[in-house]
């Protein structure tokens, strides 16, 4: 069976394109709803993550900076204590005690001779004055000291007579030598 179709070409054509034109304006509305939709939500999920690290660096400046800042000050404080008191310890195993350097010397003063002037210098050079009976006092004292593990260098600078000062024939005489450090044979 044939058909006829007794509409006219033109209409028939608008006829079909209507429901296409139709469905592509449908379809297009459908997506550009979806967009609207998809980037409304993206938006407020950017906001709020947005909003959730500002609030995180706001916490991070507020409390954690400051006590990262305190902690590198209290590492770098710890640093430099330790770095000192290892200092301090190599220091301690070289040093030796002032009162033990006086004490010793006092024991080894002879009982005739008169200490007037100690003077110990940064580079471990010792220099005493005194007043000994005779020179012989003087080398026995010289003697005593050159025994002693903490002196080194033992000199006699010089030596004078006293005789026409009223003093009794002293001698003045001063006698330089060197500290040893406690590590040192």
């Amino acid at each position: 069976m044939n058909e006829i179709n007794l509409l006219p070409d033109e209409y028939i054509k608008t006829a079909r394109k209507k429901p296409k034109r139709t469905l592509v304006m449908g379809l297009s509305l459908a997506v550009v709803a979806l967009l609207i939709l998809l980037s409304a939500s993206f938006i407020g999920r950017y906001q709020e993550i947005r909003t959730a690290i500002d609030h995180i660096n706001e916490l991070y400046n507020e409390s954690f900076r400051p006590l990262l800042e305190r902690e590198k000050e209290l590492r770098a404080t710890e640093r430099e204590i330790s770095e000192k008191y290892s200092l301090y310890l190599e220091l301690e195993e070289h040093k030796t005690i002032m009162s033990e350097i006086l004490l010793e010397i006092a024991q080894l003063t002879p009982d005739n001779v008169q200490i007037v002037y100690i003077d110990v210098g940064n580079d471990k050079n010792a220099v005493i004055r005194g007043r000994a009976p005779s020179d012989r006092v003087v080398a026995n004292f010289m003697a005593s000291l050159g025994k002693s593990e903490n002196f080194l260098n033992i000199n006699l600078d010089h030596i004078t007579s006293e005789a026409g000062r009223g003093d009794d024939g002293l001698f003045t005489f001063q006698l330089t030598f060197f500290l040893k450090e406690k590590g040192e044979m």
